[in-house]
């Protein structure tokens, strides 16, 4: 948040301003590899600045046994705390809770190869030095194809 200098009616007071910030996939991104690569959601982090983290990712798999790895790429930071949620079948999810880093997660598999699911990741960060978040995904099994499709987003907003 920011303070801003607001006048109504001859009086001036400050008012706490949320900046957001988002990135958004234009096109479907692709993995056949267990190692991280970027989604390009992307936002930058300001020095000695807290903020929370959002980000949407829907996915799919090309096999059942084929899960979704989840990385968030951090800047350097005093505190973080952060909860992934990956489907694995119709009513399961891993729920994996991170305070370091790396911050990520793995799905184990999906229910149906094909149908597309909704990770979830959120938290807070008190960030100490500049730098870059940057979610990055993997396909859980080396050959086995994870999709991540246009419209996963990633939001931050500033909150000190």
């Amino acid at each position: 948040m920011r303070k801003v200098l607001s006048q109504a009616g001859g009086s001036q007071s400050e008012v706490l301003v949320e900046e957001n910030y988002q990135s958004v996939l234009a096109a479907n991104v692709f993995s056949t590899s267990t190692a991280f690569a970027t989604t390009g959601l992307t936002l930058p982090g300001a020095a000695l600045a807290k903020y929370s983290f959002l980000a949407y990712v829907p996915f799919s798999s090309a096999a059942v046994g084929t899960g979704l790895k989840l990385q968030l790429s951090l800047p350097s930071f005093v505190t973080m705390a952060a909860r992934f949620e990956i489907p694995i079948t119709a009513s399961t999810a891993v729920v994996a809770y991170v305070g370091a880093a790396p911050a990520n997660a793995t799905g184990t598999a999906v229910a149906v190869a094909g149908t597309k699911y909704l990770a979830k990741v959120e938290g807070i960060i008190d960030v100490s030095v500049a730098g870059t978040f940057d979610l990055q995904f993997a396909s859980e099994v080396a050959a086995s194809q994870v999709t991540v499709y246009a419209g996963a987003c990633l939001t931050l907003t500033r909150l000190a």
